[in-house]
């Protein structure tokens, strides 16, 4: 019998003399991305993805960062027809980062 680790979907050949493929891991049904509002300002420069030639921004990298979320949340839904996929959106969570409404 022959083992994958994951199925990726570029494997659609069974490996096993009896027409079946078996995983090591299941494959999950369901797959959540947490990306954020923020994901709106984001701005997907692809030649320079490490900002090596853009000076540095924070706020902006992590917009990027959640808009490649959402982008990779809908590539998923696009070609893993086996499982959901989903880009959400927590909302504001209060935490000690800084924020002048911060938790205590």
């Amino acid at each position: 019998m022959a083992w994958n680790l994951i199925d990726d979907g570029h494997f659609p050949e069974p490996d096993d003399d009896d027409g079946r493929t078996s995983y090591l891991i299941e494959p999950p049904k369901r797959l959540v991305y947490l990306s954020s509002g923020m994901h709106l300002g984001g701005d997907p420069d692809f030649p320079d993805l490490q900002r090596r030639r853009r000076r540095w921004n924070g706020s902006q990298a992590y917009s990027d960062s959640k808009l490649f979320d959402t982008m990779l949340a809908f590539a998923v839904a696009r070609t893993r027809h086996s499982a959901r996929s989903n880009a959400v959106d927590p909302g504001w969570v209060p935490t000690r980062m800084g924020w002048p409404r911060r938790s205590r």
